[in-house]
């Protein structure tokens, strides 16, 4: 992401609970994926410059980043212990859930 100076992982991950996701990061930075073993999950903030705006027309021409069809994305931020944050990119909003919800994890790294 030239905008951002990130580079996300192409595939996401099957719905998985928040440590789940942060144990994929760590299985990406173990392998060296892709060169790089700076993986991360990404901040709410991150996520959010991958939001469709909602109110446009599906059909509206443009490429999505991904072309996965995954939506729900956990973050690396933390409300709690319990919780912590996802991002809905199709809808183009942040929420709270608790750590053992399903979302999936796509992981990021600085260029």
């Amino acid at each position: 992401d030239e905008t951002t100076n990130l580079i996300w992982q192409r595939r996401a991950s099957d719905p998985v609970d928040w440590q789940s996701a942060a144990n994929l990061v760590a299985r990406l930075n173990k392998t060296c994926f892709a060169g790089i073993n700076t993986w991360r999950l990404p901040t709410v903030n991150e996520l959010l410059t991958l939001t469709r705006d909602p109110t446009l027309p599906a059909n509206r021409g443009d490429n999505p980043p991904f072309l996965d069809n995954r939506d729900w994305f956990w973050s690396c931020d933390r409300r709690s212990p319990a919780t912590s944050w996802y991002v809905n990119t199709c809808l183009g909003y942040a929420g709270w859930q608790d750590n053992g919800c399903r979302f999936t994890a796509r992981a990021v790294a600085f260029h």
